[in-house]
């Protein structure tokens, strides 16, 4: 029995209750309450100790003595017993003390909940704990004599602090009602009763998973479990739960939504969220509603990527999935739109239907916005072919291609076959148009010009004639007047300040040519082109909409070779003369074309011995005609 017996407090943690049975008694240490615990067993294992023998010393109940042990009645060494939670012992540090000078100030107890790791600010008083004397700047450790001093004297009621954030001491606040479990002892924040239903094993686990996984995705490498070096991450955390849903969604979009917009290849959502569906989930082994709350919203924000059978396969997790889902198969569209499925590759082939790649896998891997499928109506009216189109709209074919795949002819109506148009659909179109010259006179000045004069100009694609059009329809005032308005869109009139600007702001139109201007410059045709970019004698690309020729690549093919038909044309020979005679054994020269249809390009450096080889061919004369002969004889 000891001679000073005080009563444990309500929230007090053993280390602390036999500090102040130290301070009480008079002991120069606390090693002597330590020893009669453990009976130098567990001398050097804090988390070990049992306070059974408090029975007989201090004369407490049975309840206060299993509230205040440390050592685990079912669990194995690898757990350590808070205020009756058996808890794994990385979850607890009950080495290294941390304290709130504000509770010390005002009790003098050191409450159980300041020996969980992850408790790093006192929810009371707002204001983060400390674990390290100010004046000698070392740890703090139990092995004193009192419990507001360290041992080196300083006072630790007196030490600097600094405020916590309110998020975080919102967290702390649920952390520590779930350690004690008593709301007259510590009430449970209104605002994180979503958290309410998890126990204090769970919590820990979730918010140092969460951690781990914002630590890596910022960069950082995997750190120990449950560590203080989680802080920051911690705070962040904190501000996810603080304000649910729409908090988390928004820590989910700054983790995941940058990469996953700008990948051509999504990845596994399994393996994305792997810190839920598998460290949280899977291995919690009990009770797979525990983190229904969280697996919810994590289902809500992959919506916006993935379809549902690529986040879960599961049949019981269906009913956290989102009511309606954002994106889907080809088949899950084909069941909205009433299509078959050759229809709907036929229409994504063409275009009509938008989707998005999230795979290799050519079709599985596609996705269709089912919003978009919803949204579509049948047309009442037949369909309207692509040819009728252009002549309602005023405009060529391929700028009606052009139109629907850069977006400004909008399907909201169904036509009944493929590649086909509405006629609602381009009756909005040709209206819009229409009120862009409707009340527009003819301007007669030198700075107006019409839209059909600026795309023969500049030599416009189709796409570069469907992102003006749509440009002018978003900038209607543009339109300076218009030189017939029953010629349609292209009569529109603009200043040419606006057309250079407009095509300067396409950028790199100097850097290639069309195929048309790569045949002039050549004098050869189109056929001969498509073979020269086939083998790689020509650097092609598809730049707004159409197939471009690299004007570097043209000019170094064009210095480094010529086509003989001008060399023949030069020496005043024909060409099928020079096809048949000249020898080309010994000169360097390129076949274009495959056989039959051959176009030769001789070498600049053997231009001259070509030229040689062609004066020194007589050319026979042609023996005269019969009709010829006769009208000869009759003069």
């Amino acid at each position: 029995m000891l001679v000073v017996t005080p009563r444990p407090a309500p929230t007090e943690s053993l280390m602390g209750f036999a500090l102040r049975l130290t301070e009480a008694n008079g002991y120069p240490s606390i090693s002597y309450v330590v020893d009669s615990l453990s009976g130098h067993l567990y001398r050097q294992t804090p988390g070990r100790l049992n306070a059974l023998p408090l029975l007989e010393m201090v004369g407490i109940s049975s309840e206060e003595a299993d509230r205040l042990t440390l050592r685990p009645m079912e669990k194995s060494k690898a757990y350590i017993r808070i205020h009756g939670n058996d808890l794994p012992s990385y979850e607890v540090n009950v080495r290294n003390p941390k304290i709130c000078p504000k509770c010390l100030a005002e009790n003098g107890n050191c409450e159980a909940f300041w020996d969980l790791t992850q408790a790093v600010a006192c929810p009371l008083h707002r204001i983060m704990l400390i674990d390290r004397c100010s004046e000698c700047l070392l740890p703090l450790k139990w092995h004193r004599s009192k419990v507001v001093q360290c041992k080196c004297g300083a006072d630790l009621r007196n030490q600097p602090i600094s405020p916590a954030s309110p998020p975080l001491c919102k967290i702390m606040e649920v952390m520590r009602h779930l350690v004690y479990r008593d709301a007259l002892l510590s009430p449970f924040p209104e605002t994180m009763r979503h958290l309410a239903h998890l126990d204090i094993r769970r919590l820990c686990k979730l918010l140092w998973v969460m951690s781990g996984a914002l630590h890596q995705r910022q960069g950082g490498e995997s750190l120990p479990k449950s560590r203080r070096r989680y802080l920051a991450e911690l705070e962040r955390i904190a501000r996810a739960f603080e304000h649910w849903p729409s908090g988390f969604q928004v820590f989910l979009e700054e983790m995941y939504a940058a990469e996953l917009d700008a990948a051509t290849r999504l990845p596994r959502f399994r393996q994305l969220f792997s810190w839920l569906t598998i460290r949280l989930i899977k291995n919690d082994g009990v009770d797979d509603e525990v983190y229904a709350f969280l697996e919810e919203q994590v289902y809500r924000f992959g919506a916006r990527y993935w379809t549902r059978g690529a986040m879960c396969r599961d049949g019981a997790a269906s009913s956290l999935f989102p009511d309606t889902m954002p994106w889907g198969t080809i088949s899950e569209a084909a069941d909205i739109l009433g299509f078959h499925m050759t229809t709907m590759k036929r229409r994504i082939e063409s275009g009509e239907i938008k989707v998005r790649q999230i795979s290799e896998k050519k079709m599985r891997g596609m996705v269709v916005d089912l919003d978009w499928a919803r949204s579509q109506v049948l047309s009442r009216f037949p369909t309207v072919r692509i040819r009728m189109a252009a002549k309602q709209l005023k405009v060529s074919i391929e700028t009606v291609r052009a139109l629907r795949e850069n977006g400004t002819y909008v399907t909201s109506h169904r036509p009944m076959y493929p590649d086909g148009f509405a006629r609602e659909d381009i009756s909005v179109l040709a209206e819009k148009f229409e009120k862009l010259t409707v009340g527009k006179v003819c301007v007669r000045c030198k700075e107006a010009t019409t839209l059909q004069r600026v795309f023969i100009r500049h030599r416009a694609a189709p796409m570069e004639k469907a992102n003006m059009l749509a440009w002018l329809l978003a900038n209607p005032d543009r339109v300076i007047g218009c030189k017939s308005a029953k010629a349609g869109i292209t009569q529109a009139q603009i200043s040419s300040e606006d057309a250079e600007q407009f095509f300067r702001s396409v950028g790199n139109r100097e850097v290639y040519v069309n195929e048309r201007e790569a045949q002039r410059q050549l004098s050869v045709q189109s056929w001969i082109i498509t073979w020269l970019r086939n083998e790689g004698f020509l650097e092609c690309t598809k730049h707004i909409g159409r197939m471009m020729v690299r004007k570097e690549s043209l000019e170094q093919f064009e210095r480094t070779f010529e086509v003989l038909k001008l060399i023949a044309d030069r020496v005043g020979k024909s060409a099928a003369l020079a096809y048949r005679r000249v020898d080309l054994s010994g000169v360097c020269h390129v076949k274009a074309g495959p056989n039959g249809r051959t176009v030769l390009f001789i070498h600049r450096s053997d231009v001259d011995k070509v030229e040689k080889m062609l004066s020194a061919i007589a050319v026979k004369r042609l023996r005269p005609r019969s009709s010829d002969c006769c009208d000869v004889i009759t003069h």
